[in-house]
């Protein structure tokens, strides 16, 4: 089975088919008031109205300040995020792959989102990967890893280890995207 667009992944990320994840919202007053921490994102491709950390308090402060820059108010949706005391353990991007046996980016320690990834690590391959992805997520995360590969073999998986768990399974690993596009 392959996962062929967003559209898909996300229906099955919400369905908590997909690993752990981070809540999303539309709207501001969808947000619950557990919510303390948040990342304001853009529904456009590579947009620069990404604003990674926002406390609950200054989300109304800084959606002004998009609507002052032009930014169009239904082009924004709402993430929740760990608390800004968790540390990236690291974010991953992996693969299985039948010539080496795994693929693997892997930036440890690191404030950067996921994306460009690729641009800012050399890759790992095979055993090596499997043995530094382990040591480095845990066992359990890893788990995770290979429980969705087993329903999807050739997925790429990009996904960030937190130093404390949180979303919606309340686990250090966040399974941001699975996808075969």
């Amino acid at each position: 089975m392959k996962i062929t667009t967003k559209g898909q992944f996300a229906a099955l990320s919400q369905a908590g088919l997909l690993g752990n994840f981070l809540r999303t919202w539309k709207y501001v007053d969808d947000i619950p008031s557990d919510v303390s921490w948040l990342t304001i994102q853009s529904t456009v491709p590579a947009s620069p109205n990404f604003i990674p950390v926002v406390s609950k308090f200054s989300l109304t402060r800084e959606l002004d300040k998009l609507r002052l820059a032009g930014v169009p108010e239904e082009t924004v949706y709402f993430r929740e995020i760990p608390a800004p005391q968790s540390r990236r353990v690291a974010n991953i991007e992996v693969m299985l792959d039948d010539y080496c046996g795994m693929y693997l980016h892997l930036e440890p320690e690191t404030v950067n989102p996921v994306r460009g990834i690729r641009d800012r690590t050399n890759p790992l391959y095979g055993a090596n990967a499997r043995v530094i992805l382990k040591a480095v997520i845990g066992e359990e995360s890893y788990d995770t890893l290979y429980d969705i590969w087993e329903h999807y073999p050739t997925a790429i998986i990009e996904a960030t280890e937190f130093s404390r768990s949180c979303g919606v399974f309340d686990r250090n690993l966040v399974v941001w995207e699975v996808r075969d596009f």
